[in-house]
Order: C-alpha cells, then structure tokens, then sequence
C-alpha cells in the first residue's frame, strides 16, 4: 500500500503496521475461540470427516462478523487515508497501514486459521495415536 501510494515507510507508518498486527491478532482469536467453542461442545470426540463439516461451518458462521468489521473499519479510514476534509502527515500513514493491511490480513485470517487449526488437530490426533502405540507396545 505504501509503494502503491508513492509513500516511504517512516515512523507513523510502522505504528499503524503495529496496530494492525494487532487487530489481525485479534481476528485470529475469535476465529480460533469460536472453533474451540464448536469442539469443545461434544460434537466432536475423534478424528473423522466430521471435524473437517464442523470447521466449515465454524469458519463460515464467523464470515459475515469479520467481513462486517472489516469493510466498516476498512471505509471509516479511507477519508484518512486519502485526504478527505484534510490531509495529516501523522495520521496518514497510521491509517494507510491500518485500511490496506487489513483487507490483506482478513483474508489471510479467513483462508489460513481455518487450515491451521485443521492441521492442528492432524498433527494431535497423529501423535496420540502413536503415543498409544507406543504405551500398548511396552505393556505386552
């Protein structure tokens, strides 16, 4: 966004990329949390086709929330970001990095904490049954 803007990065542009982390973190959270309220629910007690549904439609429930907040954070900067009703050195580059970061990071948040948490309960359930193997091994 700042090269697309003909804008160098300065000091004000590295504390909006650090309020932006921020928010994308946040994000994150509440995607992982929800999902972690899906399975800790009993829907799901062992590794089948049906945790792949259920984070589908975890991920899918909180699609409009994160769209929402997004798209108005999102518009609510762009008067910032491009003058309007007065230009700030300050603020500029802050809201720069917010509005355009964040339509990067949401979609790398909707895309890839989905899949991560896939992974996540892959990775488990391939170790605990390893683990039992190996414990029901060296009880014989």
């Amino acid at each position: 966004a700042f090269y697309a803007h003909g804008m160098s990065i300065d000091f004000f542009g590295l504390v909006g990329i650090l309020g932006l982390s921020g928010v994308v973190i946040n994000d994150s959270i509440v995607m992982i949390d929800f999902l972690n309220k899906q399975f800790s629910g009993g829907a799901v007690k062992s590794h089948s086709s049906h945790i792949r549904e259920v984070i589908s439609l975890g991920a899918k429930e909180r699609l409009r929330p994160i769209i929402l907040t997004t798209a108005t954070t999102t518009i609510g900067l762009l008067p910032s970001v491009y003058g309007l009703g007065g230009a700030s050195p300050f603020i500029t580059p802050i809201a720069l990095a917010i509005a355009y970061g964040l339509l990067f990071g949401t979609t790398l948040t909707l895309l890839f904490i989905p899949s991560l948490y896939m992974i996540r309960l892959d990775i488990s359930y391939v170790l605990s049954a390893v683990k039992r193997k190996i414990f029901k091994n060296s009880e014989e």
